[in-house]
């Protein structure tokens, strides 16, 4: 990750760029703020402007909807590799653990985790 990915990025100085770049990976806002060469109470007051609290949170959005994304492909080969499993009837124990294993996967659960992970992203307003 380059830069921000909002029409905002011009209007971040370098050190805003290097602030935003590690609290968009995940780094905490003291890390985030040594990474930048500034002190914790700047990126702090950073974050309580628009511009940087918008291009964060449009940044963040687009981690999450990466993630879901990746997820339900994985979600799909895990799950065709099942069908493969049944498919063979080689192993009935085998067998008996896939469709198990398809039976307990339902929508609503993804959704509830995938729900559980957003929560647990920061999203500074």
């Amino acid at each position: 990750m380059d830069t921000p990915s909002s029409d905002h990025n011009e209007d971040l100085s370098p050190k805003q760029l290097i602030a935003f770049q590690a609290l968009a990976s995940g780094q905490h806002i003291h890390e985030a703020a040594a990474a930048a060469g500034i002190n914790r109470r700047t990126l702090t007051r950073w974050l309580q402007l628009p511009i940087f609290r918008a291009a964060l949170n449009y940044e963040l959005q687009q981690i999450t909807q990466q993630t879901a994304i990746r997820s339900v492909g994985v979600t799909i080969h895990a799950l065709e590799a099942l069908d493969r499993l049944i498919a063979s009837g080689d192993n009935p124990a085998i067998v008996i653990q896939a469709a198990r294993a398809i039976l307990q996967h339902r929508p609503h659960q993804m959704r509830r985790q995938h729900d559980k992970e957003q929560s647990r992203l920061p999203v500074f307003t």
